[in-house]
């Protein structure tokens, strides 16, 4: 066995341009630079209602909750006490927001009387998207006993006409500005309105039909995204007269549409906490829906809200359809 004098060994260490240790304090140190920006992005958008980019950051709680797992495990291996326990409350915060989504609170299917079970498909299909074949391929597939469209324009409307076979009652507003709207349905229309909610000017729609002789009201809804303080504005306006809306309705009520919001935005905590209206994912899980390109920073923002007549029995992700939002597929039950 060849010895080397220590000395040599050491000198060697020092003078390497891969000094290990160099490149280890290094990574830890951006790795602390990042966490202490996730702190700061998780505790300041817990004042998401004071500006509109606190606001936008607060719709990352899931991603915010895997990152200060894996800092905090970073940290646990690298024995940094101090950022570890850090890393554990910014953990703990984000997982309050998150793991509640994931428990059931709902009505137990079949435990109560129902009348008949209802399939919503939604889907926001991108104004710009061709691929329509598809959207209706899911359509057939699934089966469902209506559809919400979002973004269509008349060359959507014009292809959708290959389901009206299954879902004969429509109600169209077309636009080339994404802010097109429909509904397909197989039961027939007691009620159709065309609805601009607040001071808004892209349309919302609200129908009402009949269940086994049981009135049903459903709306479905798209506001503007708040990429300015006047759309922002205009958002939080269109979900405030949603709500007041909804409160107004006495029949059961499904709300279903692109809400440009998240669950943990005020916005939307408003909206619930005034129409007591349930969120379909509850217990079930969140379930992003945006933007389909770009995995790792999905956000849920298309949502579908039911009164308390309803048991949710399911509720899913369809699959790609060549938009930036994947379809929600729901299954319902309504009850005495």
């Amino acid at each position: 066995m060849v010895k080397f004098p220590l000395d040599k060994v050491s000198a060697a260490g020092m003078n390497s341009n891969t000094n290990p240790a160099k490149n280890s304090l290094t990574l830890i140190g951006l790795i602390r630079i990042f966490s202490v920006m996730l702190a700061a992005l998780s505790t300041l958008t817990l004042f998401d209602s004071h500006h509109r980019f606190l606001e936008l950051f607060s719709h990352f709680k899931l991603q915010y909750l895997l990152a200060s797992l894996i800092f905090m495990s970073i940290f646990v291996v690298t024995r940094e006490r101090k950022w570890a326990t850090v890393m554990m409350a910014i953990f703990l915060l984000n997982l309050s927001y998150v793991l509640p989504w994931y428990f059931d609170s709902k009505p137990n299917p079949h435990q109560q009387n129902q009348l008949n079970s209802l399939k919503i498909l939604h889907s926001n299909v991108q104004t710009s998207n061709k691929s329509y074949s598809k959207l209706i391929e899911l359509v057939l597939e699934e089966s469902p006993d209506i559809v919400t469209v979002q973004e269509v324009n008349n060359a959507w409307i014009n292809e959708l006409e290959k389901i009206e076979s299954l879902l004969p009652h429509k109600l169209v507003r077309t636009r080339e500005d994404n802010f097109g709207i429909a509904i397909f349905s197989k039961y027939p229309f007691n009620t159709k309105e065309f609805l601009y909610l607040g001071n808004s000017t892209v349309p919302s729609l609200k129908i009402g039909f009949s269940i086994d002789n049981q009135q049903v009201t459903l709306i479905t809804t798209h506001p503007v995204p708040p990429v300015s303080t006047e759309y922002y504005k205009s958002r939080n306006t269109q979900l405030n007269e949603l709500s007041i809306l909804s409160r107004n309705v006495d029949e059961p009520l499904i709300v279903v549409g692109d809400l440009n919001v998240t669950m943990w935005s005020h916005a939307y905590r408003s909206l619930g906490e005034k129409t007591e209206l349930l969120n379909t994912r509850r217990g079930i899980g969140i379930l992003p829906t945006w933007p389909s390109n770009l995995l790792p920073f999905m956000i849920p923002i298309d949502h579908c809200l039911v009164s308390k007549e309803f048991n949710v029995l399911d509720m899913r992700i369809g699959r790609d359809i060549g938009s930036d939002h994947l379809p929600l597929i729901i299954d319902l039950e309504l009850r005495h």
